[in-house]
């Protein structure tokens, strides 16, 4: 296998077995197409901690002899992170990649090596990593299609203190939950007024809120 990127959700089965599910990505032989495959479902007796599933996840791939050098990444399904921060991973990369899309085209300043190499050789086509990172961003954007769907309402939510229960967000967030803004707006004052809630966001992180 080339050079490749994991991603690793855990979830239980019918049984209550704690289930890690390994998905691999990596790019085929032309170099040019992403493929995405189930690379293992693997069972986890007792906690479910990050340090709990790198001794089955290391066990795997050395009973498969898979090479680690190969491996470039590794991520989670993001657990214990609130929709808003996720939110802000995803529009950050978005704009990171429009960001790299523009540097091949001028400095090349997040590309020390290739700009080595177009340095020796003007003849260097960088045209074809412009490419590279446009299908990049192109299929990012299909997978987080939900995401901006939801965008204003979490970027609103984030600040739900501030709110006016009748203001332009209950609109947005009728269409995003389905539900009446009458009963939306009812939500959010008993939501703002409930000081069982206040005490306990001044007490504990985000996360934990």
């Amino acid at each position: 296998m080339q050079t490749n990127a994991l991603a690793m959700d855990e979830s239980c089965d019918v049984t209550d077995t704690a289930q890690l599910i390994i998905f691999v990505r990596y790019l085929d032989k032309t170099g040019e197409t992403f493929v995405e495959e189930i690379l293992a479902l693997l069972s986890l007796l007792g906690r479910t901690r990050g340090e709990d599933m790198i001794k089955p996840v290391m066990d795997y791939f050395e009973k498969d002899e898979l090479d680690l050098k190969k491996l470039l990444s590794v991520t989670t399904d993001g657990k214990g992170k609130l929709i808003c921060e996720l939110m802000s991973d995803v529009k950050s990369f978005s704009r990171k990649l429009d960001l790299f899309i523009n540097d091949l085209g001028n400095e090349c300043l997040h590309f020390p090596n290739l700009n080595k190499i177009i340095s020796s050789d003007n003849e260097t086509d960088v045209g074809r990593f412009k490419t590279f990172i446009t299908d990049l961003k192109s299929e990012f954007q299909k997978r987080f299609a939900d995401f901006k769907k939801i965008e204003n309402v979490v970027e609103i939510l984030s600040s739900i203190y501030f709110l006016h229960p009748d203001g332009e967000w209950s609109n947005e967030a009728a269409i995003v939950f389905g539900s009446d803004k009458a009963t939306l707006q009812m939500e959010m004052i008993d939501f703002q007024e409930n000081t069982v809630l206040k005490h306990k966001q001044s007490e504990v992180s985000s996360e934990e809120f």
